[in-house]
């Protein structure tokens, strides 16, 4: 397998795997939870971003995903009637 189809398909699982756990959560989830969850943490002294922060920010412009802000964080849903997910 060529390096990029194992980065399109690893990038495919993790977005899936968010996705996933969105789907369980119809009360909408924010990246803290996302992040702990799907061990997807940085050393955050080093980085200000994590890998879910990222991944998130994709689905949403995807159009997969919304946010909304609650209180100092935003909190993500899934759309309903979008592939990978029912929403809510």
């Amino acid at each position: 397998m060529k390096p990029q189809d194992k980065a399109e398909k690893g990038l495919a699982l993790l977005k899936e795997s968010i996705l996933d756990y969105l789907e369980k959560k119809k009360t909408g989830v924010p990246n803290s939870e996302i992040s702990s969850e799907l061990r997807l943490k940085l050393d955050l002294r080093k980085f200000t971003r994590t890998p879910s922060w990222w991944l998130l920010q994709l689905l949403e412009h995807e159009g997969r995903i919304r946010s909304e802000g609650k209180g100092h964080a935003r909190v993500y849903f899934l759309v309903k009637g979008k592939p990978g997910g029912v929403g809510v």
